[in-house]
């Protein structure tokens, strides 16, 4: 499938637009691909010509929102991780009610996050070579740590009653996790 040609565009965006407007109604964890496919007046079997499953489509949707997040120079996105992101999602009103609903979907909010630290991962691995780093240690361990303190890091956030703002997140993270970009 070409993915230029313009009918597979249309069809996408029809399917990302029927699955932003049904997350903003339904918890993910419920909805169905026949709703998906309703909502966006796509045939069933043209879904699965597109995407294997509501996940693929769920993942486009996240690849799509976090490219701001990714226009961000390498260096900003490690020394400024959460500034970065509540920068890359401004001005994202449909995703914040779309958050707002899906607050309460595990299964939803565990895909999100899961994706994002897979992106933010493969970012770090696609740029080692300017991380400052001991020769002693492995490329891999620096993505896997680095996206793994971000998600406990999250979590943390999420789950204590601090209030915190991006650039405090910032400040305190760093505080931990020392990772830093060469000059």
């Amino acid at each position: 499938m070409n993915k230029l040609d313009l009918r597979v565009v249309r069809t996408r965006k029809l399917l990302l637009k029927g699955l932003y407007e049904l997350l903003e109604e339904k918890e993910f964890s419920k909805l169905t691909i026949d709703q998906i496919c309703d909502r966006s007046m796509v045939h069933r079997t043209t879904f699965y010509k597109h995407f294997h499953d509501k996940y693929a489509l769920l993942e486009l949707m996240l690849n799509n929102l976090s490219e701001k997040y990714f226009s961000y120079e390498f260096k900003e996105r490690i020394n400024h991780p959460f500034r970065v992101t509540e920068k890359g999602f401004e001005g994202t009103k449909d995703f914040h009610r779309i958050l707002e609903k899906q607050k309460e979907d595990k299964e939803f909010n565990d895909l999100m996050f899961s994706q994002f630290i897979k992106l933010l991962q493969k970012d770090i691995q696609e740029n080692i070579d300017q991380i400052d780093k001991d020769s002693d240690i492995p490329e891999d361990l620096v993505f896997y740590l680095y996206g793994g303190a971000i998600k406990g890091f999250s979590n943390w956030i999420e789950n204590s009653s601090v209030k915190i703002s991006a650039d405090e997140a910032d400040t305190l993270f760093h505080k931990m996790v020392n990772i830093k970009v060469k000059a």
